[in-house]
């Protein structure tokens, strides 16, 4: 016969279940459209995800560039390691909207279940606070949003945050084992989102507390938690070290460090100002980090919050939430100012806060004499569904808000989908980008491209109506422009406007178009016959000549060489660029093969060729 005790712990764990299936539903409710389409940098890791996948001579433990070479600048570098496991996702997920998807959606899944864990630990033996916790995790609408788009900032978050649920249960029950897990996990931290980089201290600051209290224990295992962290990191930091560049690309570009002394305290005030406005007033501007109308964590909570980490700071086992959750937020106000505050910025810290939050909840219950304790439990799980209640209608809201569709792709993705149903329906056609087709053609890429495509490009950029094609095409072509430009050079070949996108704001949308292959193969033979070509080398010709470097035509097509002034460029022995010549820029035809590439003078290193596909060439060091 079931004991009442017995009775009351399959009813907590019922409960417990319920919650998180709560949770794990609305992180997934209509995960292909909401958001309508991906965020860039999702493209973006994607698609370095792909290129390192395709390089078998790449290492785990260095860095590849986020942005692609025509972006003109790298602000993020990052880690292999990361770019492995969101290769293994996409693999997983298939590609396209699901691979999207898949990269935030199910490191925010994770961070449910690490959440609950941090919760499980930092809050018991409170059975109910616990599940406070937990309805509030499932239905916080900062989590939810963030885990529709959030891929790396997600996925670090939830290691962090078992990091530190690891390293309660060292604390509680003596465990070498979960002292050394905790600090690797905050080692493996380190290779995802930069904030991370808040989370390394922790460890040397529980170590140097436990051996000024002289606690000799707890100095044990934060020591190995400290030597498990070093040594998960040390590959990284030794990478990051030889390469500080990349160190401090993204670093460099939101630190509050500007104007000296004075500007830097300016910036840090400003700062705590907006960061207090993102929580008690307004939310985040940005649409895309939730609705900007509503402070990014109730109001309500917060104050919960701050409550439960002034009691864990005065004593208990929650003063290891309370330290994380200040290290994140110290990544908000060290930051470069952004107005009103960035929610992005400082997401790692929501799991923290809410736990803090149910924290703080508990010590209000336990300031209410024992007779009254009843009916105030009765008030605060009111407060608390009605809390949940909220979050997930903001949610809701923000998701199916109108004006997502510009601040995600979502007319990329229109794009993308329209070309594969095209595809699917009337055979295959080589698909051409013209400049309006897309805000950024990365996300239509990346929506059409393979997982083991090797991350080379499946589209081709170029403007039909004002270039004409830069190659031969094999087959029909589909060519995507902007539906302000009409397609005229695309109809007069008796191409037919296939699919037509919405417009966005000032931008017209796009037109789909297919092109006969006979008058696309005509067209583009004409083309490609007004400009002489230069012949490749013949295999097993003369190495090439010092001061030369060899520039391999992948393709029989059209090529655009540009040059800053000051440089000097010639290919194959014929001067193009600089002298006496005033262009900056010239278009040649090159037969497929090896060819004599000569840079010299000023910006030499900062030449550029475009193929005939519209990207540009990957080019050997002058």
């Amino acid at each position: 016969m079931t004991t009442p005790a017995g009775r009351s712990r399959a009813a907590t764990w019922a409960a417990v279940l319920l919650i998180l299936g709560l949770g794990a539903g609305l992180r997934l409710m209509r995960w292909a459209e909401w958001p309508p389409g991906p965020w860039i940098d999702e493209a973006y890791a994607l698609r370095a995800a792909r290129l390192l996948a395709a390089d078998p001579a790449a290492s785990l433990l260095a860095t590849s560039p986020l942005t692609p070479p025509e972006a003109g600048f790298v602000n993020s570098w990052p880690s292999n390691l990361y770019l492995a496991f969101a290769g293994w996702v996409d693999r997983t997920a298939g590609g396209g909207i699901a691979s999207v998807r898949a990269l935030s959606i199910g490191p925010a899944l994770a961070l449910l279940l690490a959440a609950a864990l941090l919760a499980f630990e930092a809050l018991r033996p409170h059975r109910g606070g616990t599940l406070l916790a937990l309805l509030w995790l499932s239905t916080s609408s900062w989590l939810l949003t963030t885990g529709r788009w959030g891929w790396d900032a997600v996925a670090t978050t939830a290691v962090a945050v078992l990091a530190v649920a690891c390293a309660l249960r060292a604390g509680r029950r003596g465990s070498s084992g979960a002292a050394l897990l905790s600090g690797a996990l905050v080692g493996l931290a380190q290779y995802g989102y930069v904030a991370a980089r808040l989370l390394l201290p922790l460890p040397l600051v529980v170590l140097g507390w436990a051996l000024a209290r002289r606690k000799g224990a707890e100095a044990r295992l934060a020591a190995l938690a400290v030597a498990a962290a070093i040594a998960v990191a040390l590959p990284l930091g030794v990478h990051l070290a030889r390469h500080p560049d990349r160190a401090l690309a993204r670093a460099r570009e939101v630190s509050v460090v500007s104007g000296g002394a004075g500007g830097t305290l300016r910036n840090v005030v400003a700062n705590a100002t907006s960061y207090g406005r993102l929580f008690l007033v307004s939310g985040d501007r940005n649409e895309r980090h939730g609705d900007p109308g509503r402070p990014v964590f109730p109001p309500l909570l917060t104050g919960l919050a701050a409550i439960g980490a002034a009691g864990a700071l005065r004593g208990g086992r929650g003063r290891l939430v309370a330290l994380a959750a200040g290290a994140f937020l110290l990544g908000g106000l060290l930051s470069a100012p952004d107005e009103g505050g960035n929610a992005y910025r400082i997401s790692p810290v929501a799991p923290f806060l809410v736990v803090l939050a149910a924290a703080g909840a508990l010590l209000l219950l336990d300031r209410v004499p024992p007779a009254r304790r009843g009916a105030a439990a009765i008030l605060l799980g009111a407060a608390a569904a009605a809390v949940a209640a909220g979050e997930v209608a903001t949610f809701v809201s923000w998701a199916s808000s109108e004006r997502l569709r510009g601040a995600f792709g979502g007319p990329e993705r229109e794009l993308a989908d329209a070309v594969r149903a095209e595809l699917a329906a009337n055979g295959p056609a080589t698909v051409v980008l013209g400049p309006r087709a897309a805000r950024n053609p990365y996300v239509v890429d990346v929506l059409l491209g393979s997982p083991s495509g090797g991350g080379r490009p499946v589209v081709r950029l170029g403007d039909l109506a004002r270039e004409g094609y830069r190659f031969q095409p094999e087959g029909d072509v589909l060519d995507a422009c902007g539906d302000d430009q009409a397609g005229s050079d695309a109809l007069a070949l008796g191409g037919t406007v296939v699919a037509r996108g919405e417009p966005l704001g000032a931008w017209s949308g796009w037109a789909l178009i297919r092109v006969p292959a006979a008058t696309a193969i005509r067209a583009a033979r004409e083309r490609l016959a007004a400009v002489p070509a230069l012949g490749a080398a013949p295999p097993g010709a003369a190495a090439v000549p010092t001061g030369d470097r060899e520039l391999v035509a992948r393709e029989d097509g059209l090529y655009t060489l540009s040059a800053p002034p000051g440089a000097e460029i010639s290919v194959d022995g014929l001067p193009l660029l600089g002298g006496s010549r005033s262009a900056r820029s010239v278009t040649i035809h090159l037969a497929a093969g090896a060819h004599r590439l000569f840079r010299a003078g000023a910006g030499a290193d900062r030449v550029e060729v475009r193929g005939p596909d519209g990207f540009l060439v990957p080019l050997p060091a002058p």
